[in-house]
């Protein structure tokens, strides 16, 4: 029973982690710190659209479209494309 307690402990503490964090990116991140571009750009890989392809339907470098979504993803402190557009929903932000 100990061992299922400090478990459930981890996991409350995990989550109240993960609060702080949304917490502290709501509170620095305004829906206008995206450009318009970003936006279009973190919807496109909503819609699971590649780089190139994103590229072609906006008629810009994959390039461009790279740093679009690295810049997102270091300011919403997250790794991955996905999961910039999941925190980025989440947040109110697109």
């Amino acid at each position: 029973m100990p061992r299922e307690e400090a478990k459930l402990a981890a996991i409350h503490q995990a989550h109240a982690a993960l609060d702080d964090e949304e917490l502290r990116i709501r509170n620095h991140l305004k829906p206008t710190h995206f450009s318009q571009r970003t936006r279009d750009v973190l919807l496109l890989v909503q819609q699971g659209l590649s780089s190139p392809e994103i590229a072609r339907q906006l008629c810009i470098s994959r390039y461009t479209v790279d740093t679009h979504i690295s810049r997102v993803c270091a300011k919403l402190n997250v790794s991955g494309r996905r999961e910039a557009v999941h925190v980025a929903l989440r947040l109110g932000l697109l």
